[in-house]
This record gives structure tokens, C-alpha cells and sequence, in this order.
């Protein structure tokens, strides 16, 4: 019987720091570094740019998927938090699901 990881999660990412300027292919290189891969594919994620009332760029990224024989939540937690690690992070919330087990992982300024 197959194993399933189900992965539902939300970053927003602000500019408005003294970090590099983040922009969508920076987001995209630290999402796909060390994605964490099941039988049938990896994580999937969408990137939207948004622009805030101060005129500010805001990037939102939705995070989700279904791995199949994959129970690594150590390996999902890193991925996370490095990402978390790299940006300006306004909020972050991740749900990870094996079995029985959920566990929340988040991170706030």
C-alpha cells in the first residue's frame, strides 16, 4: 500500500526589508532548490506578484501537492525554512499530512 504526503501551504513574501530585492525568478530558484519529490511527482507551487498600497511588490505563493511514497517531513520542514530563511517573509503557513499525522509549520516577521 502506498504512502501519501499531502502538502497545502501559503508564503507571502514582502519587499520591504534591507534584503536583496526579491523578485519572481529568485522566488522560483529557492523554490525548486531541494523540492521534495514523491514516486509521482514533486511539490507544486504558483507564484502571484502582487502590488500593495504603499506601491510595494508582494509575491504570494500558494503550495501544494500529493507525494506518493514519501514520509520525509524532516526533508519537507528544511525545504521550508529555508525558503522562510531567504526572504523578507510577512507570514507563512504549511500543512503537512502522512497518514494520521498533520503537522503545522509556520514563521511570522
Amino acid at each position: 500500500m502506498s504512502v501519501w504526503t499531502h502538502i497545502n501551504g501559503s508564503i507571502r513574501i514582502d519587499n520591504i526589508s534591507n534584503k536583496t530585492r526579491t523578485s519572481l525568478a529568485t522566488i522560483d530558484l529557492a523554490l525548486k532548490k531541494n523540492i521534495p519529490t514523491g514516486s509521482e511527482g514533486n511539490i507544486e507551487y504558483r507564484i502571484s506578484k502582487i502590488i500593495d498600497e504603499d506601491a510595494q511588490d508582494v509575491f504570494q505563493v500558494s503550495i501544494f501537492g500529493d507525494l506518493r511514497d514519501y514520509e520525509n517531513y524532516q526533508e519537507v520542514k528544511e525545504w521550508f525554512y529555508s525558503i522562510c530563511d531567504k526572504f523578507n517573509i510577512r507570514q507563512a503557513i504549511l500543512q503537512v499530512q502522512c497518514g494520521d499525522i498533520v503537522r503545522i509549520l509556520k514563521r511570522n516577521i
